[in-house]
């Protein structure tokens, strides 16, 4: 399990510096834009869109690094009245329903980017399920970590009991 950790550990770094790049990208071309716009008075047709795209990948990028540290938004106040136990199965819970979603938000990404396979966005002039494979991607990682996290967590409890008898 501990190399399994330590690839999901080089692929988060990975998208670290991929979800770096497509923000100093994102802010840079709307920088651009604005600048195009209101001084020069000539905007770009496509840095919208563009810029659009760049924040969803983005987004759909970062949402299992999120998961996997546990920084997702969560109440957590009734959970921390309960017992070790009780929160962990909680969690281990909370984590394969979380999983268990996004191998369905999988599945139906897949159905839209067929469904939309020969759409080109207009402004781009790229196909349209480029944009719509952010999705797919995110959500198998989202999967992949979320996963990770229950695995993780039914092995440390496994671990607690074993050292308490």
């Amino acid at each position: 399990m501990k190399t399994v950790g330590k690839a999901f550990d080089k692929l988060e770094a990975a998208l670290k510096v991929i979800c770096g790049v497509l923000l100093i990208g994102f802010v840079t071309l709307t920088l651009i834009q604005v600048v195009m716009r209101y001084i020069f008075k000539m905007p770009l047709s496509w840095s919208e869109q563009l810029a659009r795209y760049m924040f969803i990948w983005m987004l759909m990028l970062y949402m299992p690094v999120i998961m996997r540290h546990g920084n997702n938004l969560g109440f957590d106040l009734i959970i921390n009245r309960l017992s070790k136990k009780a929160q962990n199965v909680f969690w281990i819970l909370c984590e394969t329903m979380i999983a268990a979603f996004a191998a369905l938000y999988c599945i139906y990404s897949v159905q839209l980017c067929i469904k939309f396979a020969r759409k080109t966005l207009v402004g781009l002039g790229i196909k349209a399920n480029w944009v719509y494979s952010a999705q797919i991607v995110g959500a198998f990682l989202l999967c992949l970590f979320s996963l990770e996290l229950v695995i993780n967590r039914i092995l440390k409890t496994v671990r607690k009991e074993d050292e308490t008898t």
